[in-house]
């Protein structure tokens, strides 16, 4: 029950960019969160399913913190 990727970006007007991104192991994270991104609304908080992972994502101010887990892993 890992998170599997972390990143914190930055929304600026209509555009989110990655500040900075984490994770310890291989995978195509960083494509697939690059996708997500222009997906992440204002002041929003929300989780996307995708295959056996969720993606959860929190909004907040123009700071955006996102991270990949698996399925059984406790969203709070």
């Amino acid at each position: 029950m890992p998170i599997y990727y972390a990143l914190v970006g930055k929304s600026t007007g209509g555009s989110n960019i990655v500040l900075c991104d984490f994770t310890s192991y291989v995978g195509n994270f960083h494509d697939i969160c690059s996708k997500l991104m222009p997906r992440i609304e204002p002041n929003t908080m929300k989780t996307w399913e995708l295959d056996e992972f969720f993606f959860h994502y929190i909004n907040e101010d123009g700071i955006i913190v996102l991270c990949m887990t698996d399925k059984e892993y406790k969203r709070k």
